[in-house]
């Protein structure tokens, strides 16, 4: 499905007008949470999109910051019911609002006046800005499969705040959108999910994160691939607890030290 995370309004109007004229089996989803409050938006988002397939025909739009409006096609029956129980195990810790109806004429009349009542454009950069900002802690992930090197890491880096610690690839992403870190010290060998592939994840959701990729391989190659890619430093395993703090302090989004913080594997 595809993302719509700015205020593309019209696009996703002109889609849903199309589907309505010329397609059959489509469905107007409503999803309204309390994210803004207790997580963020682009963490739903992508549970929303889990639970269709991955080759489903639709749209994900961000209408605010505590609401999606989702244009997808389904097929002839759709299990409302099953969707919406699914999306709220997945997403247990939020309060739902879910709302679904057929495309017509009369729905889509609703959501063009729905649409125009926008008064403030969603901005990625200022959602991650001002989540990051309104924290007394800093949240740095440390994303290494190797538990001595996540140790490594975590006793140099914990005076500068609260340490989560990730051993999949896999995960990076849902728990980068969940915990909206101040920066991310990424292995470019994770395992499933490479780390190449996760800095160009992290940065379509958030083009202004703080990504230090880590590799005891130190090829000239991916050094400059993930730099040019995003990425805002290079660090060759082995590492001295100097060169990380050297690192972390030339960071723009971290703030200044703190009390030490344990460190928290995240499964």
């Amino acid at each position: 499905m595809n993302i719509i995370k700015r205020d593309l309004s019209n696009h996703f109007l002109a889609q849903a007008t199309y589907a309505n004229r010329h397609c059959k089996n489509w469905r107007l989803i409503k999803i309204t949470t309390d994210a803004e409050n207790s997580g963020n938006i682009l963490h739903v988002v992508l549970h929303v999109a889990s639970c269709f397939e991955p080759n489903t025909e639709g749209e994900i739009y961000i209408y605010h910051s505590n609401c999606l409006l989702v244009l997808v096609k389904t097929g002839a029956i759709f299990d409302h019911s099953g969707f919406k129980t699914k999306l709220e195990y997945l997403l247990s810790s939020y309060r739902l609002q879910i709302e679904i109806s057929d495309l017509n004429s009369q729905r889509l009349r609703e959501f063009k006046i729905l649409l125009s009542s926008i008064d403030q454009e969603y901005d990625d950069y200022s959602f991650f800005h001002k989540n990051r900002q309104k924290r007394k802690e800093n949240i740095i992930l440390v994303a290494d499969d190797d538990l001595f090197m996540r140790s490594l890491l975590c006793a140099s880096l914990n005076q500068f705040g609260t340490c989560l610690e990730i051993d999949n690839g896999v995960k990076i992403l849902e728990n980068y959108l969940q915990y909206c870190p101040n920066v991310i010290f990424l292995d470019i060998h994770m395992p499933q999910i490479n780390g190449i592939e996760v800095l160009n994840q992290i940065l379509s959701y958030d083009p202004h994160a703080y990504v230090i990729m880590l590799s005891a391989d130190s090829c000239k190659a991916n050094v400059i691939n993930a730099i040019k890619l995003g990425a805002k430093d290079f660090i060759a395993k082995p590492f001295t607890p100097l060169k990380l703090e050297q690192s972390l302090l030339k960071c723009t989004t971290i703030k200044h030290p703190t009390k030490f913080s344990p460190s928290q594997l995240i499964r």
